[in-house]
């Protein structure tokens, strides 16, 4: 059962009824219940939500647009990536209309194997993202680097 998380859950529901792209960045120390808040709230939407590895960008590009299209597009199984850029054009192509929760966990992991990935996602978000009926929600465990990239 999922309880105590009434304001939290709020605030989610309440920014993802916005038009266009909305973001959140959900931060806190590990076992919180960061990962199952955003479960609990993506169930019943058009949502994709992939928690990031301890590994290189590429295998991390590779598992997470396989996580999203299994999730947002079934029909395309099997189509893979390794190029970020490429996996987010893709993503963009993939979310026109209806509203679309992009959730990535643990965004750390990614950042601390690859120095670019966060100014590249950041360049995703401006030029791509940013201009798509998507929510996206980033978390992450480590503190002081979600503070000081928040």
């Amino acid at each position: 059962m999922f309880i105590g998380r009434e304001h939290e859950m709020s605030v989610l529901e309440e920014t993802y009824n916005q038009p266009g792209f909305q973001m959140t960045v959900i931060y806190g120390r590990r076992r919180i219940g960061k990962s199952t808040l955003i479960t609990e709230f993506i169930k019943d939407k058009r949502a994709s939500y992939y928690i990031a590895a301890k590994s290189s960008l590429e295998d991390n590009v590779k598992k997470w647009s396989a996580q999203f299209i299994s999730d947002i597009v079934p029909e395309m199984e099997g189509v893979e990536f390794s190029d970020l850029e490429g996996f987010f054009k893709f993503v963009g192509n993939s979310c026109k209309d209806e509203k679309t929760v992009i959730a990535l966990d643990e965004i750390p992991y990614i950042a601390e194997v690859d120095e670019s990935f966060l100014s590249r996602f950041q360049g995703a978000i401006d030029s791509i993202l940013s201009k798509k009926n998507i929510y996206l929600i980033i978390s992450g465990s480590a503190i002081s680097f979600m503070e000081k990239r928040s």
